[in-house]
């Protein structure tokens, strides 16, 4: 139950800056700022589940964790059997 004070305090520390300056913002845009678009998100693309593959990168980076793990568990093999069996 100690950590619980400190989480509350950094928790209001967190909001309290987070909130940023106590002064109003202007509701209006002055000279300086423009407004923005609405977000408007792209229509979906249809994929061809044949045509799609992960390509020469997906297998290279599979390939790379395929060796790393070999190589790992060699090495954690070797030092296994160094450990004595008491």
């Amino acid at each position: 139950m100690i950590g619980l004070p400190i989480a509350v305090a950094v928790t209001t520390w967190t909001l309290a800056r987070a909130a940023g300056p106590a002064s109003p913002q202007p509701s209006t845009p002055t000279s300086t700022q423009t407004s923005t678009p609405p977000f408007v998100p792209a229509p979906p693309v249809e994929l061809d589940p044949t045509t799609v593959t992960p390509g020469v990168l997906g297998f290279t980076v599979t390939l790379l964790l395929g060796i790393a793990t070999y190589l790992l568990i060699r090495s954690m093999n070797r030092h296994l059997r160094k450990i004595p069996r008491d």
